[in-house]
């Protein structure tokens, strides 16, 4: 599952917003046409196939429940995830609170990541790239790639 590229597409009034085919044909079967969205990093939201997201909820099932960093990772992405299943327009129907936490009114940038997806307001996600450009050959070398 290799999830790339980015793409923008509308929101519509009730919140849908369409998927890249090529996007929709990396879901397995066991992912039952379903995304799970929520709360992301930088003010993105991050979109998982229902499958990955079973695989991240178990390495969280397995953090000790008693540390409070724990606790609070939790409730940062389990409770506001909210599954989104893929309708016959190939649109998923994104809750008004995780479009409001990201700033997305009329427009939303769609990245790849791999085996996730960021959903970006456009103009957000073009403040915070330029502001990084800088740093990124800085990170590519601390990082050895």
């Amino acid at each position: 599952m290799r999830y790339t590229g980015r793409h923008t597409y509308s929101v519509d009034h009730k919140g849908r917003l369409f998927i890249p085919a090529e996007f929709r044909r990396l879901l397995r079967p066991e992912d039952e046409g379903t995304f799970v969205v929520t709360r992301g990093f930088d003010g993105s939201l991050l979109v998982y196939p229902l499958s990955i997201w079973a695989e991240f909820e178990e390495r969280l099932r397995s953090l000790p429940y008693t540390r409070e960093r724990v606790r609070w990772l939790l409730r940062k992405f389990v409770s506001y995830a909210e599954r989104c299943p893929i309708d016959s327009q190939g649109r998923i129907n994104i809750p008004a609170h995780l479009l409001e936490y990201a700033g997305i009114k009329k427009e939303a940038l769609i990245i790849g990541l791999i085996d996730k997806i960021e959903i970006w307001n456009p103009e957000v996600y073009a403040e915070k790239e330029e502001v990084i450009e800088e740093k990124i050959e800085e990170w590519m070398e601390e990082l050895d790639l």
